[in-house]
């Protein structure tokens, strides 16, 4: 009789008669329902499955086959066979099937062709073509259906079994006749595939193979032989269609099987993918897919997540998505709690769609069972020590107890035992990290801090710089339901303030390097109880004056794992998360400076700001302008170019900029270019003259950068918010540069610029004509360049994270939190590119690798490459027990160790490196900065008397190698170790054809040019005018060394805009750097600022002009540290406007500044300044800003600092507001900040009303932080005094961290006797004391102007 077979194999065959529970736990089920086979010595075994348990066993002839599931009556025939189905029957067919004729294969009752196999899947029958008239087969397509001969007549797919089969009309299938169906070999209607002969063939030509995937896991399956112990399942079906029984058993079937090698190829494929390329995708602009992640919350409430992509970020919220925290390792999320998941790109551009979590995975973690017996300490671990950890027990020493691929069964871990697997480890998930400890406090944590006061205090203060001090106050609430009396954490948090003292037993503090530190429990602490607030008293060195001064993520380290966790409400960009808001601005008892109030400010916009017409103002001016009284004004329609080839490489520059704007390069209006010669006074290069006329403009130079500036000058004249129609008139312009050096420096070391954020900064330099972009790459808390063949530099260098040995990583610093992030540079590509983008711009790259000092990241890479066995560029001593702290509170790390070879050869690597870059990019490395600043230890200093005289070591003093160095060198100085790096750096860069050297210039005093080796030395100038900044310039000028004018108290753009707390940056040299006090600072005759400017106290200064020569200043910079400056953002914001307002002074030198003239004496009285041709150059440059330039930046991508408004209420409730900058919007809000409301006049806001203000950018896009108005001071306007002299309030405030703070100056203790300047007097007003200034005091008063 023949049959038709189809058995399913789904585990390996053995010879077994007994059956047991094991023969139901197959590969792809966990308690399995059905039938599993086992062959025997000449019968066929069935055995019936219930839930996993044998319920039955059956045995058939060999010449039958068992076509059900359950077989009634425990018979293998036809009589009745009930269809199963998870338990369920589906049918039961009651008759037994028909004999087959000689012409067909059986068929059941349902005349479709099939029979019913196991678990209800329907075979496919060959048949003939008899009753199907249309010629319909199953295949893959006709071709396959023509050598399938399986016919499906309806035309229904469902008559096809196999799931990829479709069911084809008009197949001429060659089946003449049934019997010929599957002919033996040889037959004429079989194709050659299956017509070879022999005896394989006879086989081969009656079987098919059908391979259905099962699982990958969740199947219990012996992996034991597995890699990693990593299995899954599949089912292989033999459907055997020949004529008579195949009773031969010399065959084998051979296959060939890729899932040895499938799973490590696509680990290989996706990891690549997730951790490399698709930052290139990113790179190129594609915003590829970010896959959701996988997720689950157990019964504890522990949230594990993972992605189907490496290296992909992980986000989870809580609240509904109002807060994200990145999620590192399990942790807890409480139980019940719905969370919200996402997956984002490694640098957060790129975000998944959200989906939420409530549930568990079943059976998808390592179960922690504290209940079993582990005598011989098994645990699960990729070592010993990450066992250790995990603490994950695998109590019978086998592997497969252990999910992660990547773990061992570890005997003996006896780490584990001494304290446990307490209720809060609950195991291993997926990823293979513990649930961790420090999670379970994070998560239940707040952390709030409040500034007390930063004298008059009480405290002591003898461990302060110059024993000073402040207090604050630090609040920990534990928010959790129950007590957590664990007393195994540490909590880590950078201050840019060492903390003295921590005023609670229960806790002391420890500083670790730079500004980080952590606080512990004592033996005192008692846990946290639930739902309450611990309080801990602290004392900082220094002062505080701006929330700024603290730094976000704060976090938690549990010593018994490791593990960390951000603690949530620090994990934010906004300090009032968990600062509270400042109340006083006071660094000291004399500290002069005011609050800018929304009051005052009101005040001094209204004196200071007149918007004028400033249509044919260019920033930065001219050397000279002329406007016709006749000269006609006209619209264009767009420009025209002629003769652009000869800008040269700058043609693609200017149209990058033109395309930005959105200039229409198409329009009617013709920009002729010219080469030519220039008129004698503004001959020289990057020179040009442009003439403006209704029939176009005509810009000629003697080179192309100056052609370029001139087409620069003519967009400055544009009006962009309409680029399709466009006001000009005519005019004549004749420019040259001031200064041929016009910087602006950016620090991407201490936090990492994007290479976008870098471009649009070059794009903006290059509108505003500054040609100098000085990159700071590196210092203590980054390195951020490629360097081939010094890996480390950014596998370790360019990332911040908790690894305490840092052996991955730096340390984290300046609140970058503990977890690992991606590595932040720019690849050797990246910087070719900038460099090629920046020169078609006429911007020159200034590359700074800071050494010896800054230097932490370079000296802690080549440590990790040194631990690795290749010390050939090691950077500091091992042997070396010099005791130091550095300015930034580093230790002898963060010093480039002079005496070693290796320190030689690295530099000659770097050096030969970053050449070679420029040279790829036709850029050559004329100069290359050295930094060379602050190598010193600050105990040293004299704020520093009450410290042990074993700390005030000198740098490398204890160094064997330096000893050695003394030894056979006499002339060798280690009280001067940066100037003699700095000639060793100089003599390399010699010897690589650089003609430059530029270097921070306290690394260069006390030597002179004729020490170098290289074409020209130039030194960053950066000392304070009010600390006798001017005798140090023209000792610099004395050295023979260039000077490029960096001033911190005038150009630093990490400094606040005016004297708020809430204002961002640091202080030290000065309380605030506004706009205006930009604009008004004089570059070449620094005697000149005291008269315009107080100092840091806000008090007034007396500077008198050395009798020297005039030094020559060869150039200025703006510079912008970014300690403070988290975010391109942040850094967009600090940075502009302020940047033109250097593109002014450093392209124009103004009427009103005067010459420098020995022995000139310059205070708030000397009245030398021509105040009204300043007010009015100011009121056209800021006009010009506000209404015209402002809408550039926002066409560049750049977003700009938009200032906050002046606002009174009169008692009326009249509401009258301004702003610092014309022509930008003002709303105000009278509910708190629901509703917003355009100020276009004043208005009535009613009597007692508290009002909101913000300003806005004249598309609405860019946002004033808010500030409040009442009408408690209704008239905060300043009179000007009857004797008409200037007079000036305030300015800079100090918050010095590394400057003497000691030098003396003059100021008020805070009562109007203390003011001695008879251009102000003192009033009353509205319960307050009213401060009264004579003309130009508004200047700068209240710290903004």
């Amino acid at each position: 009789m023949v049959q038709f077979k189809s058995l399913a194999i789904v585990a390996a065959l053995a010879v077994t008669i007994v059956a047991s529970d094991s023969d139901c736990q197959l590969p792809q089920h966990s308690k399995y329902t059905g039938f599993s086979l086992k062959l025997g010595s000449g019968c066929t075994q069935y055995v019936h499955c219930q839930n996993g348990a044998v319920s039955a066993t059956k045995t058939c002839p060999v010449d039958t086959l068992y076509t059900g599931d359950v077989g009634q009556g425990g018979i293998c025939n036809w009589a009745a066979m009930v269809e199963c189905k998870d338990d369920t029957p589906m049918t039961t067919t009651t008759a037994p099937p028909p004999t087959p004729s000689p012409t067909e294969k059986p068929t059941n009752n349902n005349n479709n062709g099939s029979t019913s196999g196991g678990g209800g899947v329907q075979q496919q029958q060959p048949s003939s073509t008899t009753n199907n008239p249309n010629k319909y087969f199953c295949g893959l397509n006709k071709q396959d259906a023509k050598q399938n001969c399986f016919p499906c007549p309806s035309g229904s797919l469902a008559e096809c079994s196999n799931r990829m089969h479709g069911c084809f009309s008009g197949v001429d299938a060659n089946c003449p006749a049934a019997t010929n169906n599957f002919a033996p070999t040889g037959s004429t209607s079989l194709s050659n595939e299956y017509s070879s002969g022999g005896n394989a063939s006879k086989l081969a030509s009656n079987l098919r193979i059908a391979i259905r995937m099962e699982k990958n896991f969740d199947h219990s399956a012996d992996c034991s032989l597995g890699d990693w112990g990593l299995c899954h399942t599949q089912s292989f079906m033999l459907d055997y269609y020949g004529q008579d029984d195949y009773l031969d058993n010399q065959f084998k079937i051979y296959f060939s099987s890729i899932h040895d090698e499938l799973a490590s190829d696509y680990n290989g494929f996706v990891s690549a993918l997730g951790c490399r390329e698709a930052f290139k995708l990113e790179k190129l602009g594609i915003t590829y897919r970010v896959p959701p992640p996988g997720a689950s919350i157990d019964s504890s409430g522990i949230l594990t997540a993972n992605s189907e992509m490496p290296c992909t970020d992980i986000m989870f919220s809580i609240d509904e998505g109002d807060t994200w925290i990145k999620y590192s390792s399990p942790v807890g999320v409480g139980v019940g709690k719905v969370v919200s998941v996402r997956s984002t790109s490694s640098n957060g551009v790129l975000k998944s769609r959200i989906v939420v979590i409530d549930e568990e995975c079943n059976d998808c973690g390592e179960n922690v069972d504290t209940q079993i017996e582990n005598p011989k300490q098994f645990f699960c671990g990729s070592n010993k020590q990450d066992a250790s950890q995990n603490c994950v027990p695998c109590p019978t020493g086998a592997v497969s107890e252990c999910v992660n691929p990547f773990h061992g069964c570890i005997e003996g871990v006896v780490e584990c035992t001494l304290f446990g697997v307490s209720d809060s480890q609950q195991g291993e998930g997926q990823n293979g990290v513990s649930f961790n400890y420090a999670s379970k406090l994070a998560l239940n944590l707040r952390v709030n801090i409040q500034m007390q006061k930063n004298f008059e205090h009480g405290a002591d203060c003898s461990l302060g710089d110059w024993g000073l001090c402040h207090t604050q106050t630090l609040m920990l609430d534990y928010t959790g339901e129950g007590d957590y009396l664990d007393n195994q954490f540490k909590i880590y948090f950078s201050s840019i303030h060492r903390v003295l003292q921590v005023n609670n037993p229960g806790f002391v503090h420890e500083h670790v390097v730079g500004d980080l530190t952590y606080i512990k429990p004592t033996s005192s602490f008692q846990g946290f109880q639930s739902n309450t607030r611990i309080v801990l008293p602290l004392v900082l060195e220094y002062w505080s004056v701006q929330e700024t001064d603290n730094m976000p993520r704060w976090f938690v380290v549990d010593d018994r794992d490791q593990s960390t966790a951000i603690i949530g409400n620090t994990n934010t960009e906004n300090m009032h998360n968990f600062v509270l808001p400042y109340t006083s601005t006071l660094k000291t008892a004399s500290d002069a400076n005011v609050h800018m109030t929304t009051a005052n400010r009101f005040s001094l916009n209204k004196k200071m700001v007149e918007e004028v017409d400033a249509s044919h103002r260019i920033i930065p001016t001219p050397y000279q302008t002329t406007v016709t009284n006749d000269a006609e004004t006209f619209d264009i329609f767009g420009i025209s170019i002629t003769n652009g080839q000869l800008l040269g490489g700058h043609r693609s520059g200017a149209a990058g900029i033109m395309s930005k704007l959105g200039l229409n390069e198409n329009g009617d209006h013709e920009v002729l270019f010219s080469l030519s010669s220039l008129p004698p006074d503004v001959a020289g290069p990057e020179s040009y003259t442009m003439q403006i006329t209704t029939s176009g403009t005509t810009i000629t130079g003697t080179d192309a950068p100056g052609l370029f500036h001139g087409f620069m000058s003519f967009i400055g004249l544009l009006d962009v918010t309409n680029s399709d129609r466009m006001t000009l008139k005519e005019m004549t312009v004749y420019d040259k540069p001031r200064f041929g050096y016009r910087g602006h420096q950016v620090d991407v070391a201490r936090n990492f610029r994007s290479k976008d954020a870098i471009m649009k900064t070059v794009d903006a330099m290059a509108l505003w004509k500054l040609n100098v972009l000085h990159l700071a790459l590196t210092n203590d808390e980054g390195w951020r360049l490629e360097i081939p063949g010094l890996e480390e530099l950014t596998s370790v260098g360019s990332k911040r994270c908790f690894d305490p040995n840092e052996n991955t990583c730096l340390l984290t610093q300046l609140g970058s939190g503990p977890d690992a992030e991606e590595e932040q540079y720019y690849t050797r590509e990246d910087y070719i590119e900038i460099l090629k983008y920046a020169g078609e711009r006429n911007v020159k790259i200034l590359p700074e690798f800071n050494m010896p000092a800054h230097a932490r990241a370079a000296v802690i890479s080549m440590e990790a490459r040194a631990k690795k066995g290749d010390d050939s560029y090691r950077l500091t001593d091992p042997e070396d027990e010099t005791f130091m702290l550095t300015i930034q509170f580093y230790d002898r790390t963060s010093i480039i160790n002079p005496c070693l070879d290796s320190s030689v050869r690295f530099v000659e690597k770097l050096v030969r490196e970053v050449k070679q870059m420029h040279d790829e990019a036709g850029i050559p490395l004329d100069s290359y900065h050295f930094g060379g600043d602050e190598a010193k230890n600050i105990l040293l200093g004299p704020g520093y008397a009450s410290y042990s005289d074993e700390l005030k070591q000198q740098p490398f003093s204890k160094s064997p190698s330096c000893q050695a160095k003394l030894d056979a060198d006499s002339s060798f100085d280690i009280e001067n170790i940066a100037n003699y790096w700095a000639i060793t750096v100089n003599k390399i860069l010699a010897e690589n054809e650089i003609k430059e050297m530029v270097a921070w210039e306290d690394g260069l005093r006390g030597t002179t040019k004729e020490q170098y080796e290289t074409e020209s030395v130039a030194v960053d100038f950066w000392e304070t005018l009010y600390w006798g900044g001017i005798n140090g310039l023209a000792d610099m000028a004395d050295d023979g060394l260039d000077i490029i004018m960096a001033n911190p108290d005038y150009l630093y753009f990490d400094f606040p805009y005016e004297v708020d707390p809430a204002e961002r940056g640091y202080y030290w040299a000065a309380r605030f750097n506004s706009v205006h006090k930009v604009f008004t600072f004089a570059p070449e005759n620094l005697a000149q600022n005291a008269e315009t400017s107080l100092d840091r106290d806000g008090n007034e200064m007396s500077v008198t002009t050395p009798s020297v020569p005039k030094p020559t200043i060869r150039g200025m910079q703006g510079q912008t540290w970014s300690e403070t400056i988290r975010t391109d953002a942040q850094y967009y914001e600090m940075a502009f406007p302020r940047v033109l307002a250097v593109a002014e002074r450093a392209w124009h030198r103004a009427s009103w500044e005067l010459d420098w003239t020995p022995g000139e004496v310059f205070d708030a009285t000397t009245g030398r300044v021509p105040k009204d041709e300043l007010a009015s150059d100011y009121n056209g440059f800021v006009s010009a800003l506000g209404c015209r330039e402002a809408f550039k930046l926002e066409k560049l991508g750049i977003t700009y600092r938009v200032p906050p408004p002046g606002a009174s209420i009169d008692s009326s409730g009249i509401l009258t507001a301004n702003s610092e900058m014309p022509c930008t919007d003002i709303m105000f809000s009278i509910d708190e900040g629901d509703t917003w409301i355009k100020y276009s006049s004043p208005v009535g806001v009613g009597v007692g009303k508290v009002v909101s203000v913000r300003s806005t950018s004249s598309n609405g896009v860019l946002k004033s932080r808010i500030v409040v108005i009442d009408e408690e001071c209704n008239d905060c306007e300043y009179d000007d005094d009857i004797n008409g002299e200037p007079s000036i309030l305030t300015n800079n405030n100090g918050g010095n961290v590394n400057r003497d703070p000691t030098t003396p100056t003059s100021g008020n203790g805070g009562t109007s006797t203390d003011i001695q300047n008879p251009g102000m007097s003192f009033g009353n007003n509205c319960g307050k004391t009213l401060l009264r200034t004579s003309y130009l005091g508004y200047l700068f008063l209240f710290g903004s102007w």
